[in-house]
């Protein structure tokens, strides 16, 4: 019975920590003249932690970076808003996150 399980079965996920090895990310929201700067184990973390301004009224540039890897994203006033809404920073740190490796 173990070995038809075996064969069957998907094999067992082996986790690493990679926090202790990976460089941290750090998220630069460019705002015109105001610069927001958060740092995080992961893209989402970096995300969150952010201070949400009181008002955005213009365009703005989302740099992420990890080490020597970056990626910048420039957002228009919508999607700068949506960034500090957590169902948007989920999907944006998810593609962030695939442009960085």
């Amino acid at each position: 019975m173990d070995t038809l399980a075996k064969r069957r079965g998907r094999p067992p996920k082996v986790r690493t920590d990679t926090s202790a090895t990976s460089e941290l990310f750090t998220a630069t929201l460019t705002l015109g003249e105001q610069e927001l700067t958060a740092t995080g184990t992961t893209v989402q973390e970096a995300l969150e932690a952010l201070t949400k301004p009181k008002k955005i009224t213009t365009k703005s540039v989302l740099t992420v970076t990890q080490g020597n890897k970056s990626h910048s994203r420039n957002l228009t006033i919508p999607l700068a808003k949506r960034l500090f809404m957590p169902i948007s920073q989920m999907g944006l740190a998810k593609g962030i996150a695939l442009q960085l490796k």
